[in-house]
C-alpha cells in the first residue's frame, strides 16, 4: 500500500525456529552488516530508499510475549490448514509446511517501506535479504500480498500460498541431520544407525519425524520371537481373518464360519490353542457385533508382516495400501501342517526385525501426528496398514514383554 509520502509500505514475517532473542538478533545483525549495540528486541535497516524495520519475539522476552507468539503460530496455521491440496504430493507438502510453521520459537514482524520505483526488484532484493537470513535461523518468511499471502524458504521461493500455489516440488521441515548420526547417551551405535537408515525412507517419501524422536531397544534387550511362536501366531491370524471375512463376504452363520476356519486352518496347524485370550473370546462368540468383525478382519496385514518375518514374503512395501489378501492365503497353501512349515521357513535376522520395526514406529508417528491435526496420512500412507504392522513388528521384537492382545503401538 501507500503512505502519506507515496512509499510502498508493507509486511512480512519471519517464523523461525531459533527461540533466543539474542541468537536472532546476532544473525539478524550479522546478516545485515551492522552493529547490535544493544538494540534490544528491535532492528531498523537502511539500503538506498529501503528502510526495514523488525521487531522481535521469543518466549524468552517473558510471559506475555510467549502468548502473543503462540497466538500468532496457531493462527498462521490454522489460515494454511485450510489450504486445498489435489493430490498426496500436494498433501505431504501442506503437512509438512504446518510442522515447520509449528516449529516457530522466534516471530519477526517486518515492516518495510521504499520509494515508488522498480517495485518488484526491490521487493526481491528486500525477501533475499531475509530469506537469508533463514539459513541460520531455520523457517519460513509469511509475505502478506494483496489477495494472496505466501510462504517462501531460504531460497525465497514460494512454497506454499493460501491460494495452493508453490514453486518448490519438495519441502521438508529444517532438521539437524548431525544431531541424529550424532552419539548419545544411553543409546548404542546400532541404534543411531537404525535410525539412520529410517531416515534414507523418510526422506525418499518426504516424511518429516522429528530429529529426537526416542529410538527402539538394542538387539540385546529385544526378545525375538521364535519360529513356533511366529508360525503359531500366523494361524491364529489366518483363523480370525478367514472366520471374519466368511461372515461379513459370504454371509455364513457364525458356526458355519467357525466350522470353515476349522477345517481350513485350525486343523491344519495345531487347533484353538494358538489364539490369544481375545481371539478365542471372539471366535467362539455368536453374537458378535459387525465393528468386530471387521475390526478382526483387519488381521491380514498383521498376518502379512508375520509371513515376511518368516521369510515367505520378500519385502514389506511401503505401507500406502493395504495387502494382497489372497497372497497372505496362497503363501501358505503349500504345506500340509505346522510341522511342513517349521521345517520350510526361514526367519529373519533379529537387526531385520529392529530395523523394520525403528521405520514403522516412525511412519506411525506421521500418521497419527497427522490425524491429531485433521489431515490425511502424508505420502499417501494408509494410517490402519501402518498402524497393524507397527502392532505386530512391536510383538515380533518383544516390545515391553507384551503379548498379543495387550501390545501397544504408542507414538
Amino acid at each position: 500500500m501507500f503512505g502519506k509520502d507515496k512509499r510502498i509500505e508493507g509486511k512480512m514475517f519471519l517464523l523461525c525456529e531459533e527461540g533466543s532473542l539474542e541468537g536472532i538478533m546476532n544473525c539478524l545483525c550479522n546478516r545485515f552488516g551492522v552493529p547490535n549495540e544493544g538494540s534490544g528486541d528491535t532492528l531498523t535497516l537502511k539500503q538506498d530508499d529501503i528502510e526495514i524495520h523488525i521487531q522481535v519475539v521469543t518466549k524468552d522476552i517473558g510471559e506475555e510475549a510467549g502468548k502473543f507468539l503462540d497466538q500468532q503460530k496457531n493462527g498462521i496455521m490454522g489460515h494454511f490448514w485450510n489450504v486445498p491440496a489435489k493430490d498426496v504430493k500436494e498433501q505431504t507438502r501442506k503437512i509438512n509446511v504446518l510442522h515447520q510453521i509449528r516449529k516457530t520459537a522466534g516471530y519477526c514482524g517486518v515492516n518495510y517501506s521504499f520509494e515508488k520505483a522498480h517495485t518488484d526488484k526491490k521487493m526481491l532484493e528486500i525477501t533475499g535479504m531475509l530469506a537469508g537470513a533463514l539459513e541460520e535461523l531455520h523457517g519460513l518468511i509469511l509475505v502478506m500480498g494483496d489477495g494472496e499471502d505466501m510462504l517462501l524458504d531460504a531460497r525465497g521461493k514460494i512454497v506454499l500460498s493460501d491460494k495452493g500455489r508453490s514453486k518448490v516440488d519438495h519441502f521438508m521441515p529444517y532438521v539437524d541431520r548431525a544431531l541424529i548420526g550424532a552419539p548419545k547417551e544411553g543409546i548404542a551405535e546400532e541404534q543411531i544407525k537404525r535410525r539412520l537408515r529410517s531416515w534414507k525412507v523418510l526422506d525418499a517419501h518426504d516424511i518429516y519425524v522429528p530429529e529426537h524422536y526416542p529410538y527402539i531397544e538394542k538387539l540385546a534387550d529385544a526378545r525375538i520371537r521364535s519360529a513356533e511362536e511366529m508360525v503359531d501366531r500366523m494361524a491364529a491370524l489366518l483363523a480370525v481373518a478367514l472366520y471374519s471375512e466368511a461372515m461379513l463376504g459370504d454371509g455364513m452363520s457364525p458356526a458355519e464360519a467357525r466350522a470353515f476356519a476349522e477345517e481350513h486352518v485350525l486343523s491344519h496347524y495345531g487347533g484353538d490353542g494358538v489364539f490369544s485370550p481375545k481371539e478365542k473370546a471372539y471366535f467362539y462368540n455368536d453374537n458378535a457385533e459387525d465393528k468386530e468383525k471387521v475390526a478382526f478382519s483387519w488381521q491380514y496385514e498383521n498376518l502379512y508382516v508375520m509371513e515376511w518375518a518368516l521369510g515367505l514374503l520378500k519385502e514389506l512395501p511401503f505401507p500406502n495400501a493395504i495387502c494382497d489378501v489372497p497372497l497372505t492365503v496362497r503363501v501358505l497353501n503349500p504345506f500340509a501342517d505346522r510341522a511342513a512349515l517349521l521345517s520350510a521357513v526361514k526367519p529373519r535376522s533379529g537387526e531385520e526385525l529392529l530395523d523394520a520395526c525403528d521405520l514403522i514406529f516412525c511412519l506411525d508417528w506421521a500418521c497419527v501426528d497427522a490425524r491429531v491435526y485433521g489431515l490425511p496420512a502424508p505420502a499417501g500412507m494408509d494410517g490402519g496398514v501402518t498402524m497393524e504392522r507397527h502392532k505386530t513388528l512391536n510383538w515380533l521384537i518383544g516390545c515391553e514383554g507384551w503379548e498379543w492382545d495387550d501390545v501397544q503401538t504408542n507414538t
